[in-house]
């Protein structure tokens, strides 16, 4: 009986320990994720967005100019046709030219919408992981200060206790010496 009793006190000493361990390596991987970290992450991020977004606008300028040109060179190649030919098979390929550019341009401005769609998303999505991340920040902080208020006040508790308790020692000795 004395054996079974002593094998549970150790079982239960290694399990206890093993719970500890666990504990002090979930607190070390909380305290080395800061909120510093997430917003570094975060304006690393950012900064990749707004490079994309100023590449796929470079490339719409871009479009625009080459419309630019384009309409220039149809209007040039209008004139000339109608000099050369007189007849309408020009508009037709002019018609066929600015459908065709704007068939790119919409589809460009799709992937653009796209583009900024997404980085929506994901800005709301790291917004999102940094308020969770600050709100258990906040709570840690919270549970620790109520820890330690606890033992502070258990601390003046017990020096309180013993405070009376050798009062009431020296009172029984002031009695006792008053009765000799």
């Amino acid at each position: 009986m004395q054996q079974e009793a002593a094998s549970t006190v150790a079982t239960s000493a290694k399990q206890n320990e093993l719970m500890k361990l666990h504990e002090q390596e979930v607190k070390k991987a909380v305290n080395e994720v800061g909120v510093d970290s997430i917003a570094q992450k975060l304006s690393h991020l950012n900064l990749e967005i707004s490079r994309s977004l100023s590449d796929l606008s470079e490339k719409m300028i871009a479009e625009v100019s080459m419309l630019s040109k384009l309409r220039e060179a149809i209007r040039i190649e209008q004139q000339e046709l109608e000099r050369l030919h007189k007849i309408d098979v020009s508009l037709l390929a002019l018609d066929q030219l600015i459908e065709d550019y704007q068939a790119k341009q919409t589809a460009l401005e799709e992937e653009m919408e796209q583009s900024r769609s997404q980085w929506e998303e994901e800005q709301e999505r790291k917004t999102r992981e940094m308020k969770e991340a600050e709100d258990l920040l906040k709570k840690n902080r919270q549970r620790e200060m109520e820890e330690y208020e606890y033992k502070k006040n258990l601390e003046r508790k017990k020096e309180q206790d013993k405070y009376e308790e050798e009062r009431r020692q020296l009172e029984k000795k002031i009695v006792n010496s008053k009765k000799r």
